[in-house]
């Protein structure tokens, strides 16, 4: 005896591509510049901290120093998706309004 096959249907939305958000999860572009700050802001201070206690440091130090190294280049390459979201979007309106702009003309 044989299951039956079972298909589902396709659940994209003309906003998406292949079913899933082109979106993802953009920050807020208002938040790129200050994001970015704070992260270098502490990649200047670990950098400090190393350059003056380079010989009282242990395992433990690294490990967090690493850390925090790791989580500070996630951070930027959010921000460096994020930017280029928000660049697609402006042209798209920016191509959008053009096109409207012909589309008035001709009538």
């Amino acid at each position: 005896m044989t299951k039956p096959s079972v298909t589902r249907a396709n659940r994209s939305s003309p906003g998406k591509k292949g079913g899933v958000d082109e979106k993802g999860s953009a920050l807020p572009k208002a938040w790129l510049v200050p994001i970015r700050l704070a992260i270098y802001s502490v990649l200047a201070a670990s950098s400090a901290y190393v350059y003056f206690n380079v010989g009282e440091l242990g395992l433990t130090h690294y490990l967090v120093i690493i850390s925090i190294i790791a989580v500070a280049a996630m951070a930027l390459l959010d921000c460096r998706m994020s930017e280029e979201y928000w660049r697609k979007q402006e042209k798209l309106a920016e191509n959008s309004k053009t096109e409207d702009r012909s589309k008035d003309g001709a009538e």
